[in-house]
Formats: C-alpha cells, structure tokens, sequence
C-alpha cells in the first residue's frame, strides 16, 4: 500500500462493533490510517453470513448491525465501498437486514469506484444532450464518440439556470442514473420542465468524463 503497488485493498473485517477480540470500529479506522495519503482504495469486507446466524456473537441478532457498520465508515473518507460475503446470504436477508440496509445507505443509484484515479486517458464527454417529454416522464438522449462508455445521469436543480451547472453540483444527491455500456437515453420517471441534466461517460476503469453540456427538462 505504502508503494501503491495494489490498486485496492480489501480488508475482511467480519466482526461486530464492539466485539472485544477484534472489533469492527477499530479495525476499521486502522485499516483507514493505512492507506489515508495513497492512491489505494479501501473496500471493507462484510460478514452478512453471519446475520441471524446463532453461531454467531450476539450483535449479529440484530437486523441494525450491518447498518451501523455502514453509519460507521461514512466516519471515514477513506473507505470507498463495501464488498458482502457472500450473494447467498445477501440473497437470504435473514431478519430482513437487507431491505434496512438499501433504506439506509442505498437509496440512490452510486458510481462505481474509479480504479486508477487521475492516472487513466480521459474519457470523450456526451455531446447533444436532448431532452423530450413523454408519457413516462423525461427521456434524455445524447451522442457519443467513445466505444464501450458506460454513462452517469445527473439532475441538478434550475435556479441558476441550465448554463450555469458546474462540477461542484455533481454529488451523490444529485445522480440519478448509471448506465450499463452503449447506453445513450433514459428516461426519468420523476423529471419535469423545473429540472436541470447534464450526462458524464464513464471509462472501461470508470474514470468520469467532463460533464455534457446542461439541457432543461421538458
């Protein structure tokens, strides 16, 4: 980590908080002081085989437990993303943990965490953003030159009008698509003529282009 030889870390930090021979709120900042000043992404390993499992110590009773590890590293900046062992148990959701946990950190779409930050050729940004109302709500489509882009949708608010959107609006609360590779339209369900889009593309490593030139809602 220290040569930045690994392009990520993946931690398997399968204890409760609070457990006494290795708890998850200690070795989680731990591991968050190892990397901190690197270009090494850190991604904690989840234990969801162990909810609802009587095996287990007592902690993984409790339906909240995954949702206070996830409380827990949003402490921490330099954790990146989660990585839950394993899709069976996902598929399980014993004490009905999962839903509480999309509820909670889940709610909206995510971009995929970049694997080599600042060091990949830059992406070609969407061009001809357009925007039509249609029964189902806002379709937006757009151009783009590159091969296998996956796309970012974000949806800003208009008050400064649609010429004045920036990079700085482009947070998580406002992103409201991620698409999969060759995708070039979408719809919005929830869009209206208030609203402001602007489109990014996303490399093969999901780099982020330049954002699309802003287009109104219809």
């Amino acid at each position: 980590m220290q040569q930045e030889w690994l392009d990520y870390v993946l931690p398997q930090v399968y204890w409760a908080i609070g457990f006494e021979p290795a708890a998850y709120d200690v070795l989680v900042p731990w591991w968050s002081e190892q990397v901190d000043g690197t270009d090494v992404a850190l991604w904690i390993g989840q234990a969801t085989y162990k909810v609802g499992t009587s095996t287990q110590s007592p902690e993984w009773s409790d339906p909240q437990e995954m949702v206070r590890h996830l409380d827990l590293n949003e402490d921490y900046p330099q954790v990146t993303g989660d990585v839950y062992f394993s899709a069976k148990d996902v598929r399980a959701n014993r004490l009905d943990h999962w839903p509480l946990l999309q509820q909670a950190h889940y709610a909206n779409p995510a971009l995929p965490p970049a694997l080599n930050p600042g060091t990949t050729e830059e992406v070609e940004t969407p061009t001809g953003l357009r925007t039509a109302r249609t029964a189902e709500g806002t379709r937006l489509s757009w151009s783009h030159a590159g091969d296998d882009a996956g796309f970012a949708v974000y949806r800003v608010d208009d008050a400064r009008g649609p010429g004045r959107v920036d990079c700085d609006d482009l947070d998580a609360d406002s992103l409201v698509a991620v698409l999969g590779d060759g995708h070039t339209d979408w719809v919005d369900p929830e869009g209206d003529k208030h609203d402001v889009y602007v489109v990014t593309a996303l490399s093969r490593d999901n780099t982020q282009s330049p954002a699309s030139k802003p287009k109104r809602g219809r």
